[in-house]
C-alpha cells in the first residue's frame, strides 16, 4: 500500500485525543487527506515524504 506523505523525525508532534499527547520524534502517515497512523511500526511507502527534524506537527 502506497499513503500520500510520510512525515518523520518530528521533533514534537501534539496529538489531540483524550489526554492531549505530546509525542517525541514522531511519524505521521497521511493518506486522502486524512491522518491514518500515527507512530506506526512499519513506515508505509509514500508518494512524498518529508523529515521533520527539529518542528513541532499540530492540529490547525
Amino acid at each position: 500500500m502506497t499513503v500520500d506523505l510520510v512525515i518523520t523525525n518530528a521533533r514534537y508532534l501534539v496529538a489531540v485525543d483524550d489526554s492531549n499527547r505530546i509525542l517525541e520524534h514522531a511519524t505521521l502517515v497521511i493518506d486522502n487527506g486524512l491522518i491514518t497512523a500515527i507512530n506506526p511500526v512499519e513506515i508505509p511507502a509514500a508518494r512524498e515524504s518529508f523529515d521533520a527534524s527539529g518542528h513541532l506537527i499540530m492540529p490547525g
